[in-house]
């Protein structure tokens, strides 16, 4: 999953000032620091941060760049897209993950 998070804050570096422009409300910031943090100083991770951020701080962003795309005429964007959801079962934690393959924003 921590792979999974260097790709997102790796994505936010490369949008760089557009990001705010593409996807308004969505804390780009903290987002490239998560990043840094995985690919820094990795003996630092708090799991628990890690997994309040699957299961809280996930789905608002991929509500919101679904959204983005969606408005910028990307077209079948869920037919080979590898996104993460997560949830709990029975006390379970439980994280389902889909290959995510977004063309580049240009």
């Amino acid at each position: 999953m921590e792979r999974k998070f260097l790709v997102i804050g790796e994505a936010a570096v490369r949008l760089g000032r557009e990001a705010p422009l593409i996807v308004a409300d969505v804390p780009w910031r903290q987002i490239r620091d998560l990043g840094n943090l995985l690919r820094h100083a990795y003996d630092k991770v708090d799991l628990e941060i890690i997994w309040h951020t699957i299961t809280d701080d996930l789905p608002p962003l991929k509500s919101a760049v679904l959204k983005a795309l969606q408005s910028t005429g990307v077209r079948d964007v869920l037919a080979d897209s590898k996104l993460v959801e997560a949830g709990e079962s029975n006390d379970t934690r439980v994280v389902k993950t889909y290959n995510l393959q977004i063309p580049p924003f240009r």
